[in-house]
């Protein structure tokens, strides 16, 4: 009977190592900083694909018969690691015409991603 109590105990404890293992203490902005640092308007969705591989098509649209294309990258990290939360934090970055408008958290602009274009456009 120890011997089962002795196994499941360290079972868990290799289980709670390879969680923590798994999570970053990093928020998005950190993890990705170098990345995102190279990142302004006007870079081709071509350059964004080589910077930032993961990244993966959230959406995409026409507006005036030209694409709109919404991609994100998703970052799981640990904010409190005594007891174990974690948060999930994402980045939405437009691009119009292949070409980089804007990225930011979600919310940061309006809902429909060719409101920004049409702003832009004026």
């Amino acid at each position: 009977m120890k011997r089962y109590i002795l196994l499941a105990t360290v079972l868990a404890l290799a289980l709670v190592v390879a969680f923590i293992a798994g999570c970053s203490t990093q928020p998005i902005n950190k993890k990705y900083g170098s990345q995102l640092s190279q990142l302004k308007p006007g870079t081709s969705l071509s350059e964004f694909r080589q910077i930032l591989p993961k990244a993966a098509v959230a959406g995409q649209n026409s507006v005036d018969g030209l694409r709109v294309d919404a991609y994100e990258i998703t970052h799981n990290y640990m904010y409190d690691s005594w007891n174990g939360f974690t948060r999930t934090e994402r980045l939405w970055f437009y691009f119009y015409n292949e070409t980089l408008v804007k990225w930011g958290p979600p919310g940061s602009w309006p809902v429909k991603a060719d409101l920004v274009i049409e702003q832009r456009k004026r």
